[in-house]
């Protein structure tokens, strides 16, 4: 998820592009670019769906302005996009050899270590944007005295919401296998929180 990619690296700005379609993946002739502002706390999630939404807004802009570029150079019945986004007519050609990609992400992405959670910073507030909504960020808990046939079991526990405050990583709501979703506070009195690993 290209989305994800940018939040994990900490980008600021993001953009999307319209190319036209050739033999390769995204290697086309570019009509029309829009950079965006990447919102400090949104998620790939949202950032997907704002970028989904500039899309509708520009994109009858982009086929007009294409279509009329092919019947005269001066076309262009939407003037007050001229600001908005840059377009090239003729489009431009892609610099191939500076493309950058990015790896389709796994469920096993989204793991992170219990240990890594209790001493959460902003860093990991980040990948959780990244990693939001999917494959989500996750963690495995080993419960106690589950019933008495069996003493122990490892459930996975997923974070669903987050916030930063003061420079640190807040758990608001989470969700253990198999159960609903609770606010973070609400696990941690049911299942009673007392070392890495183990929930009592």
């Amino acid at each position: 998820n290209p989305n994800s990619a940018v939040l994990l690296n900490g980008e600021k700005r993001t953009g999307i592009s319209f190319v036209l379609i050739d033999e390769g993946f995204d290697t086309g002739d570019i009509l029309a670019q829009k950079e965006v502002k990447i919102l400090p706390t949104e998620t790939a999630g949202e950032l997907h769906q704002r970028l989904y939404r500039e899309t509708e807004k520009i994109i009858a802009y982009i086929i007009d302005s294409w279509a009329g570029s092919k019947l005269d150079n001066n076309y262009n019945r939407y003037n007050d996009y001229s600001n908005y986004i840059q377009l090239f007519l003729p489009p431009k050609k892609q610099n191939n050899y500076t493309a950058t990609y990015t790896k389709k992400l796994q469920r096993e992405d989204g793991f992170v270590e219990w240990k890594k959670l209790l001493k959460a910073n902003s860093e990991l507030f980040h990948l959780w944007r990244a990693l939001s909504p999917w494959p989500g960020m996750w963690t495995e808990v080993q419960l106690s005295n589950v019933s008495k046939s069996v003493t122990s079991v490892k459930k996975r526990l997923k974070i669903l919401k987050a916030r930063l405050e003061k420079e640190e990583f807040v758990i608001d709501e989470v969700q253990l296998e198999g159960k609903k979703p609770v606010a973070w506070e609400q696990f941690k009195k049911a299942y009673k929180v007392y070392a890495p690993l183990t929930l009592v």
